[in-house]
């Protein structure tokens, strides 16, 4: 076997940065669902002690978090004042749902990956599919939470006005048909397809979206994403039923 060592240190550069950012995923999880990250952002410059009584979280294990966040450059850290801190930037992509730059979301569909070997491993013998619907329940939160700001910028702004004639309608008053839903679902997941997406992400984020602009609308989701359509209900308003 004839090793290239130029060949070989470049891809053993490319495993240390993939092994990092996956065994990072994992903290920047247990940070968010703990509010590290925003009662970090909240308090300004903190000793590791200072934030795990504000959080009440162990010291010990806590400084452990703030340092690999620190190395990984997620939080800032003073040498002199041994205080940890987030810049705007940090803030605003950790802390701020909803935001732009907001990506949380995204380590969580990480989590869902992982939790998804054993199906992956057993499709790739058999050959048979794996439903959306199959997949752990961080995969529908991670997409939602990562891809609603989108959504929430163009759904009703520029995806709506671009079907001929659906604008006006619904400004007019006109209600949710199924045919008409199931046309903007259409358009949606096209432009998902074209991306590289899951188009089942629609489901969470895209009716309560427009819902969201007319709460009185009643919106229709694909059977497999009722688990993460429903979820959103209660706070958007929207009325959730099966699509197809």
């Amino acid at each position: 076997m004839d090793i290239g060592s130029t060949r070989l240190d470049a891809f053993m550069g490319r495993f240390v940065q993939d092994i990092g950012a996956v065994l990072h995923a994992a903290t920047v999880v247990v940070g968010d669902r703990l509010g590290l990250f925003r009662s970090l952002a909240e308090g300004g410059p903190q000793t590791a002690e200072e934030l795990a009584a504000r959080t009440e979280t162990d010291s010990r294990y806590l400084r452990e978090w703030l340092s690999a966040q620190a190395a990984s450059g997620y939080v800032d850290f003073d040498p002199a004042s041994a205080r940890f801190s987030m810049n705007p930037e940090q803030t605003l992509a950790l802390t701020v749902e909803g935001g732009p730059a907001f990506i949380p979301g995204a380590f969580e569909i990480a989590v869902a990956q992982f939790k998804a070997i054993p199906k992956m491993a057993s499709v790739l013998r058999t050959g048979l599919g794996f439903g959306w619907h199959e997949h752990d329940a961080s995969l529908f939160r991670g997409t939602e939470r990562f891809f609603r700001p989108g959504y929430a910028a163009n759904l009703v702004s520029s995806w709506v006005p671009s079907l001929h004639g659906l604008h006006d309608k619904l400004e007019a008053g006109a209600k949710w048909s199924d045919d008409l839903l199931l046309h903007l679902q259409g358009v949606v997941e096209d432009v998902l397809e074209h991306a590289g997406l899951e188009p089942g992400c629609y489901a969470a984020a895209g009716p309560s979206a427009v819902s969201q602009r007319r709460a009185d609308d009643r919106c229709r989701g694909d059977q497999h994403n009722l688990r993460a359509s429903e979820r959103h209900r209660p706070a958007a308003g929207v009325s959730v039923s099966p699509g197809r």
